[in-house]
C-alpha cells in the first residue's frame, strides 16, 4: 500500500534544540534517531509514512531531517501551551543534517519545478505533501545527502 509523505516543521526561535548535535551523532553512530513530533492538530500520519523536517525562522531555512514513522498519530499534552493538548507521532529519524555546520536543501530550491506546487511556508507540522512533490523532494533530498534512503522494513 502506498504510503503518504508529510512535512514536519522546526523553527529554532520556537524551540531551541538543545541536543540536536548529540542527537545528530547519535543517528549517525547507530543508523537512526527515534523520537516523537509534534503534528499540531494533523489525524493524518500512521505508521511507515514518510516525513521531512523543515527548518524555518532563522537563516540557514530549508529541509534538515527525514524518516518514517514508527505509529500512528496520538494526543498529548501540549508542548507549546499547557493545558491544550496536540497531537504527535512518533518518527525514526534516517537523516538529520546540523544547519550550522553542514549544506542542507535550501528552502529556495523549494520554490523551482515541481518542489513549487507545495505551500511550504506553512507553521504547522502534520502537512501532507502531494506524491508528485514527494518524489521530486526524495530526489533533491538524496542529492544532498548522497546516499539512499530506507524504510523501517527495508523498502
Amino acid at each position: 500500500m502506498a504510503r503518504s509523505t508529510f512535512l514536519l516543521t522546526w523553527n529554532p526561535r520556537v524551540y531551541a534544540w538543545r541536543d540536536l548535535r548529540r542527537d545528530i551523532a547519535r543517528l549517525r553512530r547507530g543508523g537512526a534517531l527515534h523520537t516523537d513530533w509534534s503534528v499540531a492538530r494533523s489525524r493524518l500520519a500512521r505508521e511507515g509514512d514518510r516525513f521531512f523536517l523543515l527548518r524555518q525562522g532563522t537563516e540557514p531555512r530549508g529541509i534538515v531531517g527525514s524518516g518514517f514513522t514508527t505509529g500512528a498519530w496520538y494526543e498529548g499534552p501540549g508542548w507549546r501551551r499547557p493545558g491544550v493538548p496536540c497531537n504527535y507521532v512518533d518518527v525514526r529519524f534516517d537523516a538529520l543534517l546540523d544547519a550550522e555546520r553542514e549544506p542542507i536543501l535550501p528552502r529556495e530550491a523549494l520554490s523551482h519545478g515541481k518542489l513549487s506546487e507545495m505551500y511550504w511556508d506553512t507553521q504547522v507540522s502534520g502537512i501532507r505533501i502531494p506524491p508528485q512533490v514527494a518524489k521530486e523532494l526524495e530526489r533533491a533530498w538524496r542529492a544532498v545527502c548522497g546516499r539512499p534512503t530506507k524504510r523501517r522494513d527495508g523498502q
